[in-house]
């Protein structure tokens, strides 16, 4: 009788403790709902749905830390070859909140997926503008009625004219892959998706690379070969569609949506006040990470020391101690012109597959090599505290710096000794290079990492290089990264 009654006692005492928690938390930890797993510290990125987690594949947590910032163990100086190369970073400590990062480039298979998208939105549109039999009342095109790909509207709108036509019979017109997405400065943009396959041949006018021109972003043999000739805007564009896809996959998973659409945005999704209270379930967007990011990705740092590494690995050496290459990298040469690292000693003539050489200590592949990357920050990251633009000369660069020098306690422009003078000489020089690289590629963006082509200055973490953001290169790819929502992973 005793034992019966401890029990009643415990089972009435356990049901008082989840009233009691609910009525101060908001939450009922017994309920077993759907609303049981949103709260929010159970919001994790191991909580994603099954059917979604493909579009999160490769995502490595990074969690928050310092690090000084664009540290070079040396002056490095630009030569005619290195246009867009900065010069005079200035080390600076900054803070790093968790994030999330891919551990490989964009491949050819993942952004070919997003043209494929975009394709078939495309030939939706112009149906639905013609045909309104089938429109459903908000003017999309009826999804249930398949798009039929020999119809004459779409060989007239979406695919060149029989005159016009190279070597396929249905020639896609790859101008006509305009992808829309909201921007918060501009309002909606529209960005021409498709990547410049002729990049290969543009950038090396006297190689003969057109088989890469034909090939290179199609054939299936180089699915995982990162892509190439994507500009720092279609970059920007693929981040957007693979965060709709993701929170796609997720609200279809919850059977808030009851199938997937091509007309489905996160954006237009969340405008609607009715699905407000779904915000919760959905991620933050896939983005490109920014320099602060990207470079502490790269670092290697001893835990004892925190000294830090100024490759994605230990050592000054671009190979170990097998003698294995740790990156792809152009061609090395020592200081009489003998080349001593020739394209393929690496084990690659041009690009490899986005998963090849040595990860880094956070699991991140190619973080130096085979393909520079596109990051957030723009040519205002640059150092330039003198007021120097591309219009100035050598003489009043000098001056300027001499002069903020001079106001900040440092130097006296008529007591300069020669030792000063060669100091000042150098940051003018320095500041004027930077100045010139941004106005010749505004709007420029910075890239970080190197390349294949590049010679070894390009993968220390800390160079900076400044590009055009419309600029589609054989040279330049791009990781996606992602906020970290709340404390855990």
């Amino acid at each position: 009788m005793k034992r019966i009654f401890i029990a009643l006692l415990l089972v009435c005492l356990t049901a008082f403790l989840a009233h009691l928690n609910a009525q101060t938390t908001g939450w009922n930890y017994n309920a077993t709902s759907e609303k049981a797993d949103a709260k929010p510290a159970e919001q994790t990125y191991k909580k994603l749905p099954r059917n979604a987690r493909k579009q999160f594949d490769g995502m490595t947590f990074v969690p928050a830390g310092t690090f000084v910032m664009n540290r070079l163990e040396h002056y490095i100086t630009a030569t005619a070859n290195d246009t867009c190369l900065l010069l005079g970073n200035v080390p600076r400590r900054v803070s790093v909140d968790a994030y999330f990062i891919s551990n490989h480039e964009v491949s050819n298979s993942e952004y070919r997926a997003f043209t494929s998208w975009v394709t078939m939105r495309t030939a939706m549109d112009i149906l639905a503008s013609h045909y309104p039999e089938r429109c459903l009342p908000n003017g999309h095109y009826n999804e249930a009625i398949p798009v039929d790909w020999n119809d004459s509207l779409l060989n007239g709108s979406l695919y060149f004219a029989d005159e016009q036509r190279f070597i396929y019979k249905n020639m896609l017109n790859t101008d006509k892959l305009i992808y829309n997405y909201p921007d918060a400065d501009t309002g909606m943009i529209g960005i021409p998706i498709y990547p410049d396959t002729l990049c290969w041949v543009d950038d090396f006018r006297y190689s003969y690379n057109e088989p890469f021109s034909r090939l290179y972003f199609q054939h299936p043999a180089y699915d995982n070969y990162p892509v190439a000739g994507v500009s720092w805007n279609q970059a920007m564009a693929y981040c957007q569609w693979r965060t709709d896809r993701l929170n796609e996959d997720i609200l279809v998973s919850k059977k808030i949506l009851r199938q997937k659409s091509y007309y489905f945005s996160t954006q237009a999704f969340l405008a609607d006040s009715a699905n407000s209270n779904y915000a919760r379930y959905l991620y933050p967007s896939f983005r490109l990470p920014t320099e602060a990011e990207w470079e502490y990705a790269a670092l290697e740092v001893d835990p004892k020391t925190n000294k830090q590494s100024v490759y994605p690995w230990w050592g000054s050496a671009l190979y170990n101690n097998k003698g294995q290459w740790l990156a792809n990298t152009g061609p090395i040469f020592d200081a009489n012109g003998v080349c001593f690292k020739s394209y393929t000693d690496d084990g690659a003539s041009l690009t490899a597959p986005v998963l090849s050489y040595f990860p880094n200590s956070k699991g991140l592949f190619n973080m130096a090599g085979n393909m520079a990357e596109w990051v957030l920050d723009g040519s205002q990251s640059a150092r330039n505290d003198f007021g120097i633009t591309a219009d100035d000369n050598y003489s009043s660069a000098f001056v300027k710096v001499a002069t903020y020098l001079a106001k900040q306690g440092d130097y006296m422009l008529d007591t300069l000794n020669q030792s000063d003078k060669n100091q000042v000489q150098i940051i003018a020089g320095e500041v004027l290079h930077n100045a010139i690289t941004a106005e010749r590629f505004a709007p420029a963006r910075m890239v970080k990492g190197g390349s294949w082509c590049h010679s070894a200055v390009y993968m220390l973490s800390g160079t900076r290089c400044l590009v055009n953001e419309n600029r589609q290169s054989s040279w330049i790819g791009f990781r996606v990264a992602m906020t970290n929502v709340g404390a855990g992973y």
